[in-house]
């Protein structure tokens, strides 16, 4: 099974062949681990007890990912307020990027069901009972990777092309995900200038 994982994770990412592609799509990764550590550390500022501490960044974790990755939820699903909510996260930019990274290769041109079973055919990107009949592959939800970053990334009111859309600029995306890592850095150098709280010091008295 971990053999079968592995070999798909390679599948994936083996059409991004270009060293320089391949080295900011590690990076935004890496931009991930800075907010997220940085995160821990403004966290472990306040809270004394490191059990507790820890809790509370798995659960803003969870938050970050469940609205804005695009994976667990769809943004045409959320009400308008939450859908700009996302734009205060840095999981939406690194979503999108990594996303548009891996969808825009051409072994996702098309989003077959399986080796035998094609959605070329499917004319609507989303599958709903009502368009069942119209298609002519019941199994199939999305026709190709556009119809699913448009329908997982997508407003309520979007019409258009999802990949040449301004929110799938890579670049822009790539920069505003180390913003938010060197953004937490700043403000975490002004919290440790700050005075330390009589709990925090003797957390490290201990």
């Amino acid at each position: 099974m971990l053999f079968v994982k592995r070999f798909q994770c390679v599948r994936i990412l083996g059409d991004i062949t270009e060293g320089l592609e391949f080295l900011r799509f590690a990076l935004v990764l890496w931009s991930c681990y800075v907010f997220a550590e940085q995160q821990a550390m403004a966290v472990m500022m306040f809270v004394k007890n490191s059990l507790v501490a820890a809790s509370v960044n798995i659960y803003l974790a969870c938050i970050y990912i469940m609205l804005a990755s695009g994976v667990l939820r769809s943004y045409r699903g959320y009400e308008e307020w939450l859908y700009y909510l996302t734009y205060v996260t840095q999981t939406r930019y690194v979503s999108i990027f990594l996303h548009r990274s891996v969808f825009k290769q051409s072994i996702f041109r098309h989003l077959p069901y399986s080796d035998k079973e094609n959605c070329t055919s499917t004319t609507s990107p989303i599958q709903t009972a009502p368009n069942l009949i119209s298609n002519s592959n019941a199994n199939c939800r999305y026709s190709n990777g556009d119809d699913f970053l448009s329908e997982r990334f997508g407003a309520k009111d979007f019409i258009g092309e999802i990949q040449t859309s301004s929110d799938f600029d890579l670049q822009f995306n790539m920069a505003i995900a180390f913003a938010f890592a060197l953004g937490i850095m700043v403000i975490n150098k002004f919290l440790y200038l700050m005075p330390l709280p009589a709990h925090v010091k003797d957390k490290f008295r201990e």
